[in-house]
């Protein structure tokens, strides 16, 4: 008899074990790991121009900071003397194009800045892009901040692919649940 109370006494101690840490743990999503590739597009060009210079910051953000940013003029953040640029600097990846050749440019996953980002709560990045070659067509915006998720229930493999063409920039990599 003592041995069977003894055995269902351990029986429900790992299952209210299991109950508080596995369960808890998993439905919270994490941030994940990528490859973050970022390449410029050829119609940033003017017609028989070259390519010109173009700046791109990848921001790792929290919840915390995700309303300032969306908020956030792209104008004041680019204009050399920004004190939200210049005091995000240690969790910020920034690219520089200045050739004429259409290159990728990347955010490893074994970059430092990853273990930055996950101590810091990071759960989307927020990828800013400032170039004279950005022009609207036809009255459209141009997309100079675009915001992704970092959080592993969202992406369906480990690179992101990313382009900066005249109209802005975007993903050219799908996310679980599009098509």
């Amino acid at each position: 008899m003592k041995t069977h109370v003894m055995k269902l006494l351990g029986l429900t101690l790992c299952l209210v074990l299991f109950a508080v840490f596995g369960i808890g743990c998993s439905s919270t999503p994490r941030m994940g790991i990528y490859q973050v590739n970022v390449k410029t597009d050829s119609s940033l060009k003017g017609t028989g121009a070259s390519m010109p210079r173009v700046e791109v910051d990848i921001v790792g953000l929290n919840e915390s900071q995700m309303k300032q940013w969306r908020e956030y003029k792209i104008e004041d953040y680019f204009s050399g003397t920004d004190q939200l640029r210049s005091n995000s600097r240690e969790y910020t990846k920034s690219l520089v194009f200045t050739d004429d050749k259409s290159v990728t440019k990347t955010l490893e996953k074994n970059d430092p800045l990853w273990a930055i980002w996950d101590k810091r709560g990071v759960r989307s990045m927020m990828i800013l892009v400032n170039s004279k070659g950005l022009r609207t067509s036809g009255g459209a915006l141009v997309e100079r901040k675009l915001e992704l998720p970092l959080t592993t229930d969202q992406w369906k493999g480990d690179v992101i692919d990313l382009v900066v063409k005249s109209s802005g920039v975007e993903s050219q990599t799908g996310q679980k649940g599009s098509k």
